[in-house]
């Protein structure tokens, strides 16, 4: 009888030992919060047609003093990962300003924007594509107002009816 138990025990242990790693990994998991997926869409060198493409981005902390909307436009003004999208602003541009209010997005962008370059989307086009790119990803925003240097910009262009 003593012998049986013998035989088991070291099965009993490593099963033990694995639910606790399996345990312990997804608690850290869990509580690391990698990132977020979003979607990005960017216009196409070869045939300026609108393509999507998808990534993680870090998780939104709010040590860091920066809004969820913010932190999106950054990342989406870095870019596309691959070379065959336009970005759409020159890669100079950066946020000036952010504020969400009662499903309203106001965006205010550095002067830069205005700089349509040939690698670059037209600024009309940029702006447009910016809404796109913010009213898919967050839905809690119905309207998105886009300004350059403080001054509004493309009112009518890119919002839903």
């Amino acid at each position: 009888m003593m012998s049986s138990r013998k035989k088991f025990l070291p099965a009993i242990i490593s099963c033990f030992l694995f639910l606790l790693v399996l345990a312990v990994s997804i608690v850290l998991f869990i509580c690391s919060k990698p990132g977020v997926r979003r979607v990005f869409i960017f216009e196409s060198f070869d045939d300026n047609r609108e393509y999507m493409e998808s990534r993680t981005v870090p998780s939104y902390r709010k040590e860091d003093n920066v809004s969820v909307y913010t932190q999106y436009i950054q990342e989406l003004l870095g870019g596309a990962v691959t070379d065959r999208y336009r970005p759409l602003f020159d890669t100079a541009t950066r946020v000036t300003a952010c504020m969400f209010r009662d499903g309203a997005l106001y965006v205010d962008l550095s002067e830069e924007a205005l700089l349509a370059t040939a690698t670059s989307s037209t600024t009309e086009k940029a702006c447009e594509m910016l809404k796109k790119n913010i009213l898919i990803n967050f839905s809690s925003v119905r309207k998105v107002y886009v300004f350059i240097n403080g001054y509004p910009v493309y009112e009518g262009v890119g919002q839903p009816e």
